[in-house]
């Protein structure tokens, strides 16, 4: 919780310290770095207990404290406009009673979500966490811990502006009391979406400047990060694109880059060079993977034809057939000679430890083998499938099996 390291890296043979924030960032996890210090504070004053406390939270992200707070006290209320909409199922499956505020109620009104939760949170036993509030705790305690970490004089400091990070709750303001006014908190914002709208200035209370990147710069820097084990997204290979430039130009010396976001939630997009390939995004590593393949395919490999064994097929004949041929796995098939199944030599050992060779070398190796199901999604390996594309598919399988453009026929198997 909190303290999250402070590293030097280096693209392009520039240098700059870089919070690896990740999924830590006030903004995308606010209870990190205040519910816990909110409740302490409480605890100094008043007693929270299951027989009479009630907590009362406010805002989009209240799920979280919620999830905190749920087995401690008797009654939670989450205040909440009436346009929400992600939160209020993890919030009812978490016993929060829900109270709704109009979405156009005057801040100053008695029915703004803040005044309603105080009048909620009125009595001695009640604690209340007000979004607003703990986002102003949360930058101040950033930009504190931060300072406390840099030990040279720091010029620029780079944020992305797409995690609902709002300066106006402070965060510019809490980094130029420990840094300094003259400190530059550059805001960095991706120009375009996926579906190629470009994306509009948003007026950014206490940034010095607001820069904008596209999403192929964003996603060719971020790649960069990953292959030097800075498991970060795009926003971070955005700030990170805007760091190099800066460096490079003169316009800045000593830089801290916030990595506010975490590469797990691009699985299916950034990381994955299928994905990169489709939108045309190629970065130089997949085109060098590609050009180092020449364009072969995996009938250019002139694989034998694949050994398979009928499902009625003996473990003892299994094993004695993989043995053998020094196979590690093998496709099984029906009567009709398709695809049902498969077997490796791996398991089949593993399961002749737990019994005697004798108990199960009579029966079908049907009972023994992997199936395939209807349910799942299967990836059609066919000796058109390029190498490149082979070489993605191998890091997620140990093994292919070679079919027909239907995928019901073995054709081959190929290993690492």
């Amino acid at each position: 919780m909190a303290a999250t390291p402070l590293k030097c890296v280096t693209i392009e043979e520039v240098k700059f310290l870089a919070k690896l924030e990740y999924l830590n960032f006030p903004s995308g996890s606010l209870d990190d770095r205040w519910v816990s210090a909110e409740i302490a504070a409480h605890q100094q004053k008043h007693a929270l207990s299951k027989d009479n406390s009630k907590i009362v939270v406010t805002g989009s992200r209240s799920s979280s404290a919620v999830a905190l707070l749920s087995g401690n006290v008797k009654k939670i209320y989450a205040v909440v406009s009436e346009d929400m909409v992600r939160p209020i199922n993890e919030l009812k499956l978490l016993g929060a009673e829900i109270v709704r505020t109009h979405k156009e109620a005057n801040p100053g009104s008695t029915e703004s979500t803040q005044n309603l939760a105080k009048r909620l949170a009125a009595d001695t036993n009640s604690l209340m966490l007000d979004e607003h509030e703990a986002r102003k705790s949360a930058y101040k305690q950033f930009a504190e811990e931060l300072y406390s970490q840099s030990t040279t004089v720091i010029d620029t400091i780079i944020i992305p502006l797409e995690n609902d990070v709002d300066p106006s709750f402070g965060l510019a303001d809490a980094l130029k009391k420990c840094f300094g006014q003259n400190l530059l908190v550059i805001g960095v914002v991706i120009n375009e979406t996926l579906l190629s709208r470009k994306r509009q200035p948003r007026t950014i209370i206490g940034v010095s400047e607001q820069v904008q990147i596209t999403f192929l710069s964003a996603a060719k820097s971020a790649r960069a990060l990953m292959q030097q084990g800075y498991l970060c997204g795009i926003l971070s290979g955005a700030a990170a694109k805007v760091a190099v430039d800066r460096v490079k130009s003169g316009q800045s010396q000593n830089v801290i880059v916030v990595f506010d976001d975490s590469s797990r939630l691009y699985q299916s997009t950034i990381m994955s060079p299928t994905w990169l390939n489709e939108q045309k995004f190629l970065e130089d590593d997949t085109l060098e993977k590609i050009n180092r393949f020449r364009g072969a395919c995996i009938e250019d490999l002139q694989l034998p034809e694949a050994v398979s064994i009928p499902r009625t097929c003996k473990v003892d004949v299994a094993l004695d057939i993989m043995i053998s041929r020094d196979f590690s796995q093998l496709p099984v098939i029906d009567d009709q000679r398709k695809m049902v199944g498969w077997i490796t030599l791996g398991a089949l050992q593993s399961n002749i430890a737990d019994a005697s060779l004798q108990d199960i070398q009579n029966e079908e190796i049907s009972s023994w083998m992997y199936k395939f199901k209807k349910s799942d999604h299967y990836k059609v390996i066919t000796p058109s499938t390029s190498l490149s594309d082979l070489e993605s598919f191998w890091e997620y399988n140990l093994a292919a099996f070679v079919t027909d453009e239907s995928g019901k026929f073995p054709l081959a198997v190929v290993t690492k």
